[in-house]
């Protein structure tokens, strides 16, 4: 990562408000209840991800990174899914912190809340998903912060 972000800052690449970094982690061998667990919990910690980004990516301010609870009646729709097919389409789009549009596409969970990075920040923005990722995929839901 950090020679692509040295390779785009050497081309004149520019990081501004407007840019957001996304983070994909594989996930093709989870099963229905550990995305649950994972819609869960990013509910609870929502709150405390949007206290340490930008403004410009708290809440529901950016258009590409939307609350995940600005999809009414969110946590029945998920608890009510029976496949992750089903699930993803709750949110009807891609546009979410957490984007589970991706699982149908890429087999991935795609993390979309972190802003635009610098070299220098680069690694904080796969870490603030992966080890999160890892305790809800074995259902040790995170409490809010």
């Amino acid at each position: 990562m950090k020679k692509v972000c040295i390779a785009l800052g050497k081309a004149g690449a520019k990081v501004n408000k407007s840019c957001g970094f996304h983070v994909h982690i594989g996930a093709d061998d989870l099963n229905v209840d550990n995305f649950k667990s994972l819609v869960k919990s990013y509910i609870n910690l929502e709150n405390s991800f949007d206290a340490i980004m930008p403004e410009s990516r708290r809440g529901n301010t950016n258009t590409y990174c939307k609350n995940l609870t600005s999809v009414s009646n969110i946590v029945n729709k998920v608890e009510a899914s029976s496949t992750v097919t089903e699930m993803a389409r709750v949110f009807g789009g891609r546009y979410y912190k957490l984007n589970l549009q991706s699982y149908l596409k890429y087999s991935t969970v795609e993390f979309r809340q972190h802003s635009g990075i610098n070299i220098w920040r680069y690694p904080y923005g796969a870490s603030l998903a992966n080890p999160d990722f890892e305790e809800i995929k074995y259902h040790q839901t995170p409490k809010p912060v």
